[in-house]
């Protein structure tokens, strides 16, 4: 119900709470990443800004405007869903959404950029949540599209968000793995093939990958040891054996009178 001419209700208020949270974060980070110095960077060319602009404007403003403008109804729907789930399900999957958001930020640290950047003294990070999916804050911001798509019954403002995630992923993403390909080249070819984009390689992250094959070298191992041993002892008792059975011959040439099986007893004993 539209209060002092803004939507109301539990998807409003869960909404506004995590959009503020994501603009809290980005500007954050962004202000901590300023005196960052730049190695290189990608020239998206005259288009870059304007692309992120229009993402921004699809990403974030429509969606609120929704809110914000009650009389624009176009496109809208009704569910027969109660708010108060719709807005449930929403904040659950806004909360897995900003705290992969943050974790990206976080883990990635100073080589964080707006822009396509490589950092002085860049390296590959492949901890926290970047060893689990190369790309951890575009799959954060396809799960808050994903929270927002729940808390706003219309297509129009509703799938925006989720519209223009898929439009920048697809975007950025490849350019993004060309440059770091560039600049770390086998790498990060390694670090591709070990972990998902967008979703992980289940059960592979990297600490993961790496522990199994620890695992299995060091029971490769523990097995070529055991066998080692065992070839050992079994060449012994063959010499033992051989050795054994020579004497028997010598013996039964000497004596022919006495019986091998008693002989072989005696000898073995």
């Amino acid at each position: 119900m539209p209060i002092f001419g803004v939507r109301s209700g539990p998807c409003a208020v869960v909404f506004a709470i995590f959009e503020l949270g994501f603009l809290f974060v980005r500007g954050y980070y962004a202000k901590k990443v300023q005196k960052a110095t730049t190695t290189s960077d990608y020239k998206g060319g005259a288009h870059e800004p304007i692309f992120l602009w229009v993402f921004f404007a699809l990403y974030n403003v429509l969606p609120a405007l929704y809110f914000v403008l009650p009389f624009m109804t176009f496109g809208g729907y009704t569910l027969q869903t109660p708010a108060t789930i719709l807005a449930g399900l929403g904040a659950a999957v806004y909360t897995l959404g900003l705290w992969v958001f943050y974790r990206a930020h976080a883990d990635l640290g100073r080589y964080w950029s707006v822009t396509l950047e490589i950092r002085d003294d860049h390296s590959v990070v492949k901890s926290g949540v970047y060893s689990i999916v190369r790309h951890p804050m575009y799959a954060a911001g396809f799960l808050m599209a994903i929270a927002k798509a729940l808390l706003i019954s219309n297509f129009f403002f509703g799938l925006a968000p989720l519209l223009s995630m898929a439009l920048v992923a697809q975007y950025r993403i490849a350019n993004e793995e060309k440059m770091l390909i560039q600049q770390f080249g086998a790498d990060y070819e390694e670090y591709m093939a070990e972990v998902g984009g967008l979703l992980p390689k289940w059960p592979t992250p990297i600490s993961q990958s790496t522990t199994k094959r620890d695992s299995r070298t060091e029971a490769f191992a523990s097995h070529s040891t055991r066998h080692d041993r065992y070839c050992h002892k079994r060449g012994q008792m063959i010499r033992t054996k051989s050795t054994a059975t020579s004497r028997i011959r010598v013996f039964q040439a000497k004596s022919p009178g006495h019986s091998p099986v008693l002989l072989n007893s005696k000898i073995l004993m």
